[in-house]
C-alpha cells in the first residue's frame, strides 16, 4: 500500500524543526519559504497583467515597474514572511506539545 502524502509529522520531525531555533525557523520557513515564492508569483502576475491590460511590451513593463515596485514588494513580502514564520512557529510548538502529551499518556 502506498503511504499517505498528507501524514501528520512525527515527533522526531517536529523536534528537528524546533531544534533549528525560532530565528532560523522564521527566516527559513517564513521569509524564504513563504515570502520569496509569494513575491515571485505576485511579480509574475503583475507583469502579465500590465502586458495584457495596457498592451505594453515586456521591456516597457520591466523599466516601469522594476526599481520601485520590486523593492516595495520585496519589503512587504519579507515583513509578511516574518509574520507567517512566527505563526508557523506557534503551530509547531502546539503540535510538539500535543505529541509530547500523547507520548506521556501512552507510557502510563
Amino acid at each position: 500500500m502506498a503511504e499517505k502524502k498528507n501524514q501528520a509529522p512525527t515527533r522526531k520531525q517536529l523536534k528537528a524543526e524546533a531544534a533549528m531555533g525560532k530565528p532560523k525557523f522564521v527566516l527559513m520557513r517564513g521569509v524564504i519559504g513563504w515570502g520569496l515564492p509569494t513575491l515571485g508569483v505576485y511579480l509574475l502576475l503583475s507583469f502579465l497583467l500590465h502586458m495584457g491590460i495596457y498592451g505594453k511590451s515586456f521591456d516597457e513593463v520591466v523599466v516601469e515597474m522594476f526599481p520601485v515596485m520590486f523593492i516595495i514588494a520585496a519589503f512587504i513580502f519579507a515583513i509578511a514572511g516574518i509574520f507567517m514564520g512566527q505563526y508557523r512557529w506557534k503551530q509547531l510548538q502546539v503540535q510538539l506539545n500535543k505529541k509530547e502529551r500523547s507520548k506521556d499518556g501512552k507510557g502510563s
